[in-house]
């Protein structure tokens, strides 16, 4: 009997290569996702985006995992970015409000220490303190604070557009806060003790006082007046003539034995009235009227000084102080006669209404 070969149908096992492939393209895709992911989502693409939105503060976020190259490829956009931003206040294209956030994120992260930088935003806010001194300085003189916002416009600094806006406002201040001299002002002078000296009487043997009162009125059109009263004055001499005319009676009867009477005699005999009436006409034809003229003046205020200019040019000086006036620099002429009379500098002016 034949042996039969026959040992049925063959098995095949199944191929690997599909699981393989299979596995294989897994291992790309979930590598490749995974770089695609990290790629993605790196620091520098997120940065970049951020820097396209004007998202400074996610730059500043990110900035330090950065690569070296990375933040100084950033730093540079973003100093151009800070300076622009600068440039767009200092314009006045943008307010301070709208850049300020984003310079202190700036100043603090990515360009801390910048140099540059630095020195822009240092303009910036130079420029704010003197913007808002100009707003603050124009309430003040529409409130007629004119101090206050004299002080203000003065802090407008010469790179601000205001700045010429303030020279002339700082000029308009001063001249609406320049000291009120206007009105009547009234200085005496005591020359008593000084004429009595002249006809050789001490003060132990007279008490006689001849006060000059001397008036001066400062009018709102910058023009003025000074005088005497010519009343007063006139009143003391006749007081003075009688207090000479005793002086000089008793040195003539001490020194030539002559009595009131002879002296009279002696007068009537060479000016037709005796020794007292003499005086007094002497005095009375005198030529006093350019003593009691009024003079006019026009003036200017400089600072705590007032200027006054009369029509023959002579220019008299007063010092302005709290509560008076003080006249230091006088013509030489009228000095000198004044000082024989024993008067001293300063003559000091006393608001009289």
């Amino acid at each position: 009997m034949a042996k039969n070969n026959d040992q049925g149908p063959a098995y095949s096992k199944p191929s690997r290569l599909p699981i393989i492939i299979a596995a294989v393209v897994v291992a790309v895709l979930v590598i490749g996702g995974g770089f695609a992911f990290y790629w993605v989502n790196r620091p520098i693409n997120k940065v970049n985006k951020a820097i396209e939105a004007d998202d400074i503060e996610t730059v500043d976020e990110y900035f330090d995992k950065l690569s070296d190259d990375d933040k100084e490829d950033v730093e540079e956009q973003m100093l151009d970015y800070g300076k622009d931003l600068c440039k767009a206040y200092i314009s006045g294209k943008k307010d301070y409000d709208e850049v300020s956030k984003e310079l202190d994120i700036l100043s603090g992260g990515v360009l801390k220490g910048n140099s540059d930088f630095d020195e822009m935003v240092k303009e910036v806010e130079e420029l704010k303190k003197s913007r808002d001194n100009f707003e603050a300085a124009n309430k003040a003189f529409d409130k007629e604070d004119y101090e206050k916002a004299l002080d203000l416009y003065a802090k407008v600094i010469e790179s601000d557009k205001n700045y010429e806006t303030a020279q002339d406002k700082i000029k308009e201040c001063e001249s609406k806060i320049s000291p009120d001299v206007v009105g009547k002002w009234q200085c005496t002078i005591e020359i008593g003790p000084a004429l009595l000296r002249q006809v050789g009487v001490t003060s132990d043997e007279s008490d006689f006082k001849f006060p000059i009162v001397c008036t001066l009125e400062f009018k709102d059109d910058e023009t003025g007046c000074m005088g005497i009263d010519k009343e007063g004055f006139m009143e003391n001499m006749d007081t003075f003539i009688d207090i000479a005319v005793e002086s000089v009676l008793k040195m003539y009867k001490t020194e030539y034995g002559m009595s009131e009477k002879d002296i009279d005699r002696l007068f009537k005999s060479y000016y037709g009235m005796g020794f007292k009436e003499y005086l007094k006409s002497y005095v009375a034809e005198a030529d006093l009227g350019d003593t009691f003229d009024t003079m006019d003046f026009t003036y200017v205020i400089e600072g705590d000084k007032i200027i006054a200019t009369n029509d023959q040019g002579n220019i008299d000086k007063f010092d302005i102080k709290d509560d008076t006036l003080e006249m230091n620099d006088v013509d030489l002429d009228s000095y000198a006669s004044i000082s024989e009379l024993g008067v001293e500098l300063p003559l000091v002016f006393e608001r009289v209404d």
